[in-house]
């Protein structure tokens, strides 16, 4: 059992992992939109021409990351920032479960187990604030464990702190380490200082307030989109079906491995009827996971992104003495698997690279898709802001990277006459003056006017002359 930390040659190890898992082109949904929000953000703290289309914003409950990021940008690019967050978010991800799982009496060894479990729904999706969230809830867990045993104006602070971090991050992580407070403070020497943990974590919270209220009014009306809707098959299969299909074998293994955790921790808490903080904390992750609904107040899968949390508070949950060798094949398996899926996905769209080498002309650019943005082996849309890359590392005036999204850090400015292109993810009806297309076949009318001045894989560059 690791009783001191996690060995500095597995966290060098698997963040060399991680490196090249982000590195290139990642299969991940909407991280290249990100990076775009992060590159224009970086022009705007510049003072640039950005500033007369688009303004920034700090939202509660939404986008911290963003700025924290914001100075890689400044001196790289977007692109380097978005996948800087991603890369510190893996490699952090098993060492902050390690600790947790070593407050609550559980060996540092679980964190070597949780690390595949970093690849969640939300770096699939490419959810950049709640997947770089993760790491720090369970961080901010561990932290509320010491502080219960023996309280102190540091780790108070550092609780304080934290949690405000989170909520300015993302509202559903917040929700995740709020329900984690609550059950760890149920096993506390004095309901006293079960309340005044609470009040610690809970504080941030009171900012959020007006935010939720707003949130709330439109989609109670029905006017947010997506409309509230809790999805039965989101909580059962759904999360399988949202993985690419190479990464479902090692979601399977992670599967039975956590229902026999779960077995384990539920015999003996029958057998001995004594509070565990571990089994009390997945069951309250595993109680908001199941109430909470797949589309909430405009936003899109929601529940899913909470699957993480449940994940890592199960695998804690059961008393473990040790962690047996052969149980490390899983995390094993599951390391071939991913790194099969990022050699897939990179060649499903070589040749990115090369057609974003230059900056793209002025004017506005975009991108469009002549295939599915799922691609074969896979259920999710991770073709969609593929072409964003190309604003998320020259910056301009790009477009479908959110910015007509009230919630995000970088918006369109309220009055500016832009061309419509700039507002939708669709080409209609203003033409674009330079283009990034993928897949093979006829050229849409709205893109007759440019020529393609660049082919390669099945990507093409268009310019106008």
């Amino acid at each position: 059992m690791l009783r001191r930390g996690p060995p500095a040659f597995a966290v060098v190890a698997w963040s060399l992992f991680c490196a090249w898992c982000v590195a290139g082109v990642a299969p991940c949904g909407d991280l290249p939109a990100h990076g775009a929000q992060l590159q224009v953000l970086a022009e705007l703290l510049r003072g640039g021409p950005a500033r007369e289309v688009f303004e920034a914003h700090l939202s509660v409950g939404y986008g911290l990351t963003t700025w924290l990021f914001a100075p890689v940008a400044l001196v790289s690019s977007g692109e380097v920032a978005a996948k800087a967050a991603s890369w510190l978010t893996l490699t952090a991800f098993p060492v902050c479960a390690g600790f947790l799982a070593h407050r609550l009496g559980r060996p540092w060894a679980l964190g070597v187990l949780a690390a595949p479990l970093g690849f969640s729904v939300s770096y699939w999706y490419g959810f950049l604030q709640t997947f770089t969230a993760g790491p720090l809830v369970l961080l901010a867990w561990a932290l509320l464990c010491g502080h219960l045993a023996r309280p102190g104006w540091r780790s108070a602070a550092a609780l304080a702190g934290l949690s405000l971090v989170v909520l300015l991050c993302h509202f559903m992580a917040f929700a995740a380490l709020a329900m984690g407070a609550l059950t760890l403070a149920l096993g506390a020497p004095s309901a006293r200082r079960a309340a005044a943990a609470l009040a610690l974590v809970g504080a941030p919270g009171l900012l959020a307030v007006p935010r939720v209220v707003a949130l709330a009014a439109p989609a109670a009306e029905g006017v947010a989109g997506p409309a509230t809707r809790y999805n039965l098959d989101a909580h059962l299969l759904g999360v399988v079906k949202q993985y690419p299909l190479g990464a479902r074998v090692s979601l399977w293994l992670y599967v039975g491995v956590l229902g026999l955790c779960g077995a384990w921790a539920a015999w003996r808490w029958w057998r001995e009827r004594r509070w565990d903080p571990a089994l009390g904390l997945a069951v309250g992750q595993l109680g908001l996971f199941a109430v909470m609904p797949d589309d909430l107040a405009g936003s899109w899968r929601v529940g899913v992104r909470l699957v993480v949390f449940v994940a890592v508070a199960a695998l804690c949950a059961p008393p473990w003495p040790r962690v047996p060798r052969w149980l490390f094949a899983v995390p094993a398996v599951a390391v071939a698997c991913l790194a099969q899926v990022h050699v897939w996905f990179a060649r499903e769209v070589e040749g990115l690279d090369a057609v974003i080498a230059r900056p793209p002309p002025p004017g506005v650019h975009g991108g469009l898709l002549l295939t599915d943005a799922a691609p074969r082996g896979a259920w999710l849309a991770l073709l969609e802001h593929q072409p964003q890359w190309w604003t998320a590392r020259w910056g301009g005036l790009g477009t479908h990277f959110f910015a007509d999204a009230s919630h995000q850090v970088v918006q369109l400015r309220e009055g500016v006459p832009l061309p419509p292109a700039l507002r939708a993810s669709t080409l209609a009806p203003a033409p674009l003056d330079a283009a990034l297309v993928f897949g093979e076949g006829e050229l849409p009318p709205e893109l007759q006017e440019l020529t393609v001045v660049q082919v390669a894989g099945r990507w093409r560059r268009l310019e106008r002359r």
